[in-house]
């Protein structure tokens, strides 16, 4: 997920967003006390990760 602050709210969206077009995302209130709006489908399936021997995720 990513972040972006604009207009007293806090939007995180799918990191698929600008790549794929995946248009999950939640915004709220910059306070952090409210959603404001939600949309938690996404039209993709979950990324692939391994986990090396020194602990580090690597995607494929």
């Amino acid at each position: 997920m990513h972040k972006e602050n604009r207009d007293g709210t806090t939007l995180w969206y799918c990191s698929r967003r600008q790549a794929g077009g995946c248009r999950a995302h939640v915004k709220l209130h910059q306070d952090q006390h409210g959603v404001l709006d939600a949309q938690g489908d996404h039209d993709h399936e979950p990324p692939q990760y391994y986990r090396t021997r020194d602990g580090q995720f690597v995607r494929y």
